[in-house]
């Protein structure tokens, strides 16, 4: 028989149950967990956020789920490295869980910056903001009527 789940016994052939949390090492990889921990953290950054609309759902979702990745990460690291009688014991953690915590840092932290979740974020969110009141609709106005004026200019 295979790892796949039998359908009469609702069990794999080691006799685990669908959803068994059991082997979980840091949770990383389980959309299950991720999905929980992003839901948490979703309700914290939009209550400290005003400036995220509705419309910037499929963003914020994004960020909660690399920042619930990369906080999952962090934590096995740490658990890893446990050391009571000392420093914290680096050679315990291996290098691939190193990479991937990189990896989901970085994709939180860029997914972040999108949001103006960081200083740099925020600046460029009212730069461009600057930019959108000084070229916006007194501006749009003047090119539509030029744009009319052209029109005419060609007509006749």
């Amino acid at each position: 028989m295979s790892d796949r789940y039998d359908e009469g016994s609702r069990t794999d052939s080691a006799g685990r149950l669908p959803g068994n949390l059991q082997a979980l090492k840091h949770g990383a990889t389980s959309q299950k967990i991720i999905s929980i921990r992003s839901k948490d953290l979703l309700v914290a950054t939009a209550a400290q956020c005003p400036w995220i609309l509705d419309s910037d759902e499929p963003a914020i979702i994004q960020y909660c789920r690399a920042e619930a990745k990369a906080r999952l990460l962090d934590d096995y690291i740490w658990q890893l490295m446990e050391n009571e009688d000392g420093p914290p014991l680096v050679g315990n953690v291996p290098p691939y869980i190193w990479s991937e915590s990189s990896k989901a840092d970085l994709a939180a932290m860029r997914a972040g910056d999108r949001l103006g979740l960081s200083p740099e974020g925020r600046l460029k969110m009212a730069k461009d903001a600057g930019f959108a009141a000084h070229f916006g609709k007194q501006k749009l106005d003047s090119l539509v009527a030029q744009g009319r004026e052209l029109q005419e200019s060609r007509r006749t």
